[in-house]
């Protein structure tokens, strides 16, 4: 994520902090030697700053700073693999489509066949790089 908010409400206090990202991204990635079942672990770093306040119900308290998310995990030998069916439906036209993404066997496969206003037929098909 790159803009998070978050607010805590305990009787008449509340607590109200947004994080913001203010720079790209970094990744780091460690590859596990044996590979049994993950490849590896990646740590993505973005920094940022957060903004908010804290009230007690009678003053309120402004909060500024500096933060960093580190969202991380352990990377599959499968990777991610999605299939996404799409149907094309009048008066658009009649057809359907299908795109299958696969780390596993890395490849992006992109087929679609449209029967109507005007037949026609797609394929794509590309190579993924793993971690």
């Amino acid at each position: 994520p790159s803009d998070l908010e978050i607010t805590g409400t305990e009787g008449k206090e509340k607590i109200h902090l947004r994080f913001k990202m203010t720079t790209d991204t970094r990744e780091y990635i460690a590859r596990f030697p044996k590979e049994k079942y993950w490849k590896g672990f990646i740590i993505c770093e973005a920094p940022g700053i957060v903004e908010g306040y804290h009230s007690d119900g009678i003053k309120t308290t402004k909060l500024t700073g500096v933060c960093k998310m580190e969202p991380q995990r352990q990377v599959s030998k499968f990777g991610h693999n999605s299939l996404k069916i799409t149907f094309l439906k009048p008066p658009e036209g009649v057809g359907i489509s299908f795109d299958l993404r696969s780390h596993y066997f890395m490849k992006k496969v992109f087929t679609c066949i449209q029967l109507a206003p005007r037949p026609k037929i797609k394929f794509s098909f590309e190579r993924i790089d793993n971690i």
